[in-house]
């Protein structure tokens, strides 16, 4: 390569961000620009004044600040892509801050009601009566609340006694016995004249919300039973 093209093709490296040594050391390795420019992004300078501080960089790091030199641009360090351990560390500070700020809005929940007046005997009377028709209207629409509903009843029944203990539970099995006569009569078409099979009568038996009703208060009486295993056996 003639002198004042090599000076040329030096200055044009250098106009891109290299360094004019590291522009010379592309191009006594290498036989044009093209060359030169893929040599200098593969092969980043040696390390000098910032030794300590490139020594922290991945290739692929360097790679990316010697890209970006050659834009005209440079990259900070503490925009480099994390490091495993790095990345680690992060997600766990953000965790413990996020733990963090659920204890305080718990927190602030809670001095709310701790300054609440509690409920007059008539009011939470009227409450605990009323009580079992909207947890049964839940049941049907979220089953698997059966067991929260389990605990609020037994809540209750302490509070209110013996008496209120028979009516919940003369409530929940009357509820057993309404949706049990349902799917009952549902399959009394079930006959030897019947064109459908066993198997399609229970598909279609099984579809009924009162199929899903039954399972629910039955294993609501049950919990009941196993909680009140004295007073049921009485």
């Amino acid at each position: 390569m003639a002198g004042n093209v090599r000076g040329k093709v030096v200055g044009n490296l250098m106009d891109m961000g290299f360094s004019r040594e590291h522009a010379m050391e592309a191009l006594l390795n290498t036989n044009t620009m093209e060359q030169a420019t893929e040599y200098l992004l593969t092969h980043p300078p040696p390390l000098m004044g910032g030794a300590a501080r490139d020594l922290s960089m991945s290739e692929e790091d360097q790679m990316m600040r010697a890209i970006a030199m050659s834009l005209g641009q440079d990259i900070p360090m503490d925009q480099r892509a994390e490091s495993p351990e790095e990345a680690a560390c992060r997600k766990e500070e953000e965790e413990r801050r996020a733990r963090e700020r659920q204890e305080e809005e718990e927190a602030k929940c809670l001095e709310k009601f701790e300054g609440a007046e509690p409920l007059e005997p008539a009011e939470l009377g009227a409450f605990t009566d009323s009580m079992l028709p909207g947890c049964s209207r839940l049941l049907d629409e979220l089953p698997d609340t059966v067991y929260r509903v389990c605990d609020l009843l037994m809540t209750a029944v302490r509070r209110n006694g013996p008496a209120y203990r028979d009516s919940v539970l003369k409530q929940v099995v009357q509820q057993v016995w309404e949706a049990a006569d349902v799917l009952i009569k549902a399959a009394v078409p079930l006959t030897t004249s019947d064109t459908k099979t066993v198997s399609e009568w229970i598909s279609q038996m099984a579809t009924l919300p009162q199929a899903s009703n039954l399972a629910t208060r039955i294993l609501l009486l049950t919990l009941l039973f196993e909680e009140l295993k004295l007073p049921c056996a009485q």
